[in-house]
């Protein structure tokens, strides 16, 4: 949406007051706080014709207003690109963080641990390659006469596995099962493959294409981590019953959380079962280069700033650790 500058500068401390106080405000508030240039008759009329556009709404308890959805969404917008974190911040991200993330074992869920206590709101990590996850090409490789290795590129990243069939194996079938099968499932996302996309063609190979689904079905039951569980009671009981609810249901949670299908972090406002909830997430890797799809839960007046730098620091990190 195009507004002017004016209003965009009411709208970023319109906001910024909304997230510090979780109250409606006023003009006379954003007058004297953070736009002392500005009038307070000016910065109501402004808000009338920013009401009108539907950026903003009154509430029926005070003459203040809060940013709606799309408010929210164009504060976010507007503050992305500059939520970077300073040498200080970073450094104190670090080091909550690698006391935690440090070790290998449990990586998943000490990193939910250490961003949920950094960002202080609900957070969940996903491990490995998301349902959503695009299939490119399959490559399958004999290593023994029974023992397949299977490599599924997808749009997030390489799924491998070692997978062992009842029947011996060879090089032809390999090569065959694997020109087969990229030619049959690239396109479809690794949640939606199973037996109906394949057809009879494939008996000859069966075999091995069991091994594929195998390998699948084990990516499919990646870790999930989820922490933070009490953060939102305080700030949100709607939001907290939701998040509540989402861990309690793996499917759902799988598909919030993978709906960045990038590597950059993005910010996203969506409604989960009436609680209208903010879910910054990115796609990361740990210092294996596994894949890990991360998501902080929180009400649609989070502090956006405080989440973006957290979790691009915990990227830094990462890929600092990585190399």
């Amino acid at each position: 949406m195009n507004i002017s500058e004016r209003k965009r500068r009411i709208l970023r401390a319109l906001a910024t007051e909304n997230i510090k106080t979780a109250e409606p405000v006023s003009s006379q508030v954003l007058s004297d706080r953070y736009l002392c240039d500005l009038s307070s008759a000016t910065i109501r009329n402004e808000l009338a014709s920013m009401e009108e556009q539907g950026i903003i709404s009154k509430t029926h308890t005070s003459s203040g207003r809060v940013p709606t959805t799309l408010g929210f969404q164009l504060f976010i917008d507007e503050i992305l690109p500059y939520c970077r974190p300073t040498a200080k911040e970073l450094s104190q991200i670090r080091s909550r963080i690698e006391t935690r993330v440090g070790e290998m074992e449990n990586i998943v869920s000490k990193t939910a641990e250490a961003l949920s206590e950094v960002c202080d709101l609900p957070t969940v990590v996903l491990s490995g390659i998301s349902p959503n996850a695009i299939v490119e090409s399959v490559k399958i490789f004999p290593i023994s006469d029974n023992e397949c290795f299977v490599v599924v590129k997808t749009s997030e990243g390489y799924l491998k596995d070692i997978a062992t069939s009842a029947k011996s194996v060879n090089v032809e079938a390999c090569e065959s099962a694997s020109i087969y099968l990229t030619k049959t499932i690239s396109g479809l996302s690794l949640g939606s493959i199973n037996k109906t996309n394949i057809t009879a063609e494939f008996e000859s190979f069966k075999e091995i294409i069991a091994m594929l689904f195998k390998v699948i079905e084990n990516q499919q039951s990646a870790q999930i981590a989820t922490s933070g569980h009490s953060k939102l009671i305080d700030k949100d009981s709607k939001s907290a019953k939701a998040f509540l609810e989402l861990v309690d249901n793996k499917p759902k949670l799988k598909e919030v959380i993978g709906q960045n299908k990038t590597e950059q972090l993005s910010v996203s406002l969506t409604n989960v079962d009436g609680a209208e909830c903010a879910v910054v997430s990115a796609s990361l890797r740990d210092k294996s280069g596994k894949p890990l799809s991360i998501a902080v839960m929180g009400p649609a007046r989070m502090d956006y700033e405080k989440v973006i730098k957290a979790v691009r620091g915990l990227s830094k990190i990462l890929d600092e650790e990585e190399g």
